[in-house]
């Protein structure tokens, strides 16, 4: 089972530096563990609603279940953050050349990111499993979020 070694680990430390700790060993464990896990990204790829031709109630029904998606992903203490992105933008080259931005002949339109924890690429993967637009065509680019100096 991933991760066990580690809490086998994090528990040892916890009995050991903190045998009479105020706080219960549980909330310890749980707040050194978040402290070891990396980041990772979701970017959320695929059509828009608009270009689905969504209903309203078709795309509200569908809104619910991102919000019972978070809800499930903030139980689990994983999700950090996350946000939709406006469907216009601009792209911007090295030599300054502004264009209009993203182009409609791209059906893979990021439309927005979380940003997750977990031990590792592999523990992410199983929270990718409630996105709600799997079923709409859409998919979900996971990445690592590399830790800079200074940045923690």
């Amino acid at each position: 089972m991933p991760g066990t070694r580690h809490q086998n680990n994090f528990r040892k430390f916890v009995l050991h530096h903190f045998p009479h700790s105020s706080y219960p060993r549980q909330f310890i464990l749980i707040k050194l563990k978040n402290t070891c896990m990396k980041e990772f990204m979701f970017i959320f790829k695929g059509p828009s609603y608009e270009d689905l031709t969504m209903s309203p109630a078709e795309a509200g029904a569908n809104m619910m279940k991102w919000l019972e998606w978070v809800k499930q992903l903030k139980s689990e203490g994983v999700y950090v953050e996350g946000r939709p992105l406006i469907k216009k933008g601009k792209i911007v080259t090295g030599k300054n050349v502004v264009t209009d931005g993203p182009f409609t002949e791209s059906k893979e339109l990021v439309g927005g990111y979380f940003i997750v924890k977990a031990e590792s690429i592999d523990d992410v993967l199983k929270h990718t499993k409630g996105f709600p637009d799997f079923e709409l065509g859409g998919s979900i680019e996971v990445r690592e979020v590399q830790v800079t100096p200074g940045s923690m």
